[in-house]
C-alpha cells in the first residue's frame, strides 16, 4: 500500500519540483527569481485545483514590486485569471502609495477589494482555490471570492515585476517562492 501511495504522489513532486518553463525574461528559479518583468509558468491543468506558495520579495531601487501567483487561462493573451498578488507602485494597481496585499480577477475586472499593508521584511502566504468557475484567492489571511470562467484546462504562473507594462528598463525585483504545493481537488 505504501508503494501506491507514493506512485499517486510522485507526480505532484516532479511538477513542482522541475516543471517551471521561463515566461518574458529568463530570471531564475522559484527560489530566487530577480527579474524587470517575468514569470515561470507551470504545466496546463484540469480540473480543481488548490494552489499554495510563501513569497518573500525584495523590491526594486526604487521601491516598486509586483509579485503574484496566478491561475491563467491563456497564458499568451494573460486576459483571462486569477490572482493573489502582493504589490506597490505597479500600474494599473497603484491605487495609492502604500504596500498593499490585493487579491484579482481579470485584467479588465478587478473583482476584489485592497486588503492588508504588506511588509516586505517578512514572508507572506499567497492561496489559490479553483473549481470551475468559483474560486478563492487570498493573501496571508485575507479572502475574497469570485466566479469566472477560466475554461477547460489552465496553468499556474509565479510572477515577479518590477515595471509598469511597456515600460523598459532595469528595475529588478527579488522574489522568492517557497513551499509551492499545487494539488488536484
Amino acid at each position: 500500500m505504501l508503494i501506491l501511495e507514493l506512485s499517486l504522489f510522485l507526480p505532484l513532486v516532479i511538477t513542482i519540483a522541475t516543471l517551471w518553463v521561463p515566461f518574458g525574461e529568463h530570471c531564475g528559479n522559484p527560489e530566487l527569481m530577480r527579474c524587470t518583468s517575468a514569470g515561470l509558468v507551470s504545466q496546463e491543468y484540469i480540473g480543481a485545483l488548490v494552489i499554495d506558495a510563501d513569497i518573500t520579495v525584495t523590491p526594486a531601487q526604487d521601491s516598486r514590486f509586483w509579485a503574484g501567483l496566478a491561475l491563467n487561462h491563456n497564458i499568451q493573451a494573460d486576459d483571462t485569471y486569477i490572482e493573489a498578488v502582493i504589490e506597490h507602485g505597479i500600474a494599473p494597481y497603484n491605487d495609492d502609495t502604500s504596500n498593499y496585499g490585493a487579491i484579482l480577477a481579470t485584467p479588465a475586472d478587478h473583482c476584489c477589494n485592497r486588503l492588508s499593508v504588506i511588509d516586505t521584511t517578512i514572508q507572506h502566504h499567497l492561496h489559490i482555490e479553483y473549481n470551475n468557475p468559483r474560486g478563492i484567492i487570498c493573501v496571508d489571511d485575507k479572502c475574497d471570492t469570485v466566479t469566472i470562467d477560466l475554461g477547460t484546462t489552465y496553468q499556474v504562473e509565479l510572477l515577479c515585476v518590477g515595471v509598469n507594462p511597456g515600460e523598459s528598463g532595469s528595475n529588478i525585483v527579488g522574489c522568492s517562492f517557497t513551499n509551492i504545493i499545487i494539488a488536484n481537488r
